[in-house]
């Protein structure tokens, strides 16, 4: 009786350092399974980047080849928004003639 009893208590020990040596097994895997989910992640958010980036380009390719298809002028590209450009109508009055004479000819 006494035989199984140091028998018994030697398995006890015997699985506890088991136990011991899966706990700890299981925690270098999960410190592996962190590292990788880490790096995972960081892949992930360079792949979306990539893609955004992609995404860029496309609509640059895009809006070059829609500027190439345009016709193009003597005068060059125009601006895409009017700017402050001063027109010269010829038939605006010359300053050095009389605008009330004008107007009487209008009569």
């Amino acid at each position: 009786m006494e035989k199984e009893l140091v028998d018994k208590e030697f398995q006890i020990v015997e699985l506890g350092s088991k136990v011991k040596n899966l706990e700890l097994e299981l925690k270098v895997k999960d410190d592996a399974m962190a590292k990788m989910e880490a790096e995972n992640q960081r892949l992930r958010r360079r792949v979306s980047l990539g893609a955004q980036w992609i995404g860029i380009l496309e609509c640059q390719i895009a809006a070059e080849r829609l500027i190439a298809q345009q016709p193009s002028t003597s005068m060059g590209p125009q601006p895409a928004h009017p700017r402050h450009v001063v027109t010269v109508n010829s038939s605006e009055e010359d300053p050095e003639e009389d605008p009330e004479k004008d107007m009487m000819d209008d009569d």
